[in-house]
C-alpha cells in the first residue's frame, strides 16, 4: 500500500517507478519496448507528479508494461489507474 505524507500538497502522485519495481521491469527494457531512449524512461520514472501524457502515449506505456509483464509469465494487467495514486484532502479549501 502506498503512503502519502500528510504534509504533501500533491493530490495525484505518479507511480511508474513503483509499478516497474513490483514487476521487475528495468528502464532499459521499457525503453526498448516503447521505442524511446533510456533517458526518457528515467525522466518519466523519477517524476513525483503525473507527467503530461496524451492518451496515445499513456496507452503505449501501458501496452509496453503489460507486454513485459506477460513475458515473465505473470497474469496481471496494468491500467492507467495503477500508474497514479489519488489522495483526497477533505480539509483543502476550494479556490
Amino acid at each position: 500500500m502506498l503512503k502519502v505524507l500528510s504534509s504533501q500538497k500533491t493530490m495525484i502522485r505518479w507511480c511508474l517507478s513503483e509499478v516497474m519495481a513490483r514487476y521487475d521491469i528495468t528502464g532499459v527494457q521499457l525503453a526498448k519496448k516503447m521505442g524511446i531512449t533510456d533517458t526518457a524512461v528515467s525522466r518519466m520514472k523519477k517524476r513525483k507528479s503525473m507527467p503530461a501524457l496524451g492518451s496515445d502515449r499513456l496507452a503505449k506505456l501501458c501496452d509496453a508494461l503489460n507486454d513485459l509483464i506477460r513475458e515473465s509469465d505473470q497474469k496481471v494487467t496494468v491500467t492507467p489507474a495503477d500508474l497514479i495514486f489519488y489522495s483526497y484532502d477533505k480539509d483543502k479549501k476550494s479556490a
